[in-house]
């Protein structure tokens, strides 16, 4: 699974040294990069996702329009954002530091003044 904008590292064999290779979201279509295959045949790279890429079911291809040689790889998108919740609690993972931090503090005082917290 993926978020928009995170950079996939893509490393694919079996093209032709210095070919030229394109990195496509299939799905959409849109090209992210384009790159010569090494003196092995490989392409390693590492691209970002648009980071409008709306969420669902997209194919990441490695392609050469030379050789027609690549491959295709299915993903998930889904949309990236600071207010993912826990499931367990249904709190923003945002608040659970400062609900931490207070939950230390009221014990602290607690414990300092000789009481028990229940």
């Amino acid at each position: 699974t993926l978020t928009p904008g995170d950079a996939v590292d893509v490393r694919v064999g079996g093209f032709t040294p210095g070919e030229e290779v394109q990195i496509v979201v299939a799905s959409t279509p849109r090209l992210l990069a384009t790159v010569l295959a090494d003196g092995e045949g490989y392409v390693s790279v590492r691209v970002p996702l648009p980071s409008d890429l709306v969420e669902g079911r997209h194919t990441l291809a490695v392609v050469s329009r030379e050789s027609g040689k690549g491959v295709r790889q299915p993903v998930i998108v889904e949309k990236g954002d600071d207010s993912r919740q826990l499931p367990s609690s249904g709190m923003p993972l945002t608040v659970w530091p400062l609900v931490l931090v207070a939950i230390g503090t009221v014990a602290l005082r607690i414990r300092r003044q000789g009481g028990s917290p229940v």
